[in-house]
C-alpha cells in the first residue's frame, strides 16, 4: 500500500510541472496576442481589435496569476 501512495505522489508532481509549463506557454502566447491586437487596434482604430486586446490581456493576466500562485504555493509547502 505504501508503493501506491508513493506512485500517486510522483504522478501528482509530474502533473504540477506539466501544469506550470502549460500556464507559462499560455501566458506567453496571450502576451504575444495582446501586442499584436494592440498594434492592430492602434493602427486601424477597430473596436474589434480593442476587444480582442482586452480579452487576450485578461487571459494572460489570469494565466500568469495562476502560475505565480502555483509557484508560491508549491515552494511554500514543507517537504517531508
Amino acid at each position: 500500500m505504501a508503493n501506491t501512495t508513493t506512485s500517486n505522489k510522483s504522478s501528482v508532481r509530474v502533473d504540477i510541472v506539466e501544469n506550470r509549463k502549460h500556464l507559462a506557454v499560455k501566458a506567453i502566447i496571450a502576451v504575444v496576442f495582446v501586442y499584436l491586437f494592440a498594434s492592430l487596434a492602434i493602427d486601424s482604430g477597430s473596436y474589434w481589435h480593442y476587444l480582442f486586446t482586452f480579452i487576450s490581456l485578461a487571459i494572460g493576466v489570469n494565466a500568469l496569476g495562476r502560475l505565480i500562485k502555483d509557484v508560491f504555493k508549491r515552494n511554500g509547502t514543507k517537504k517531508k
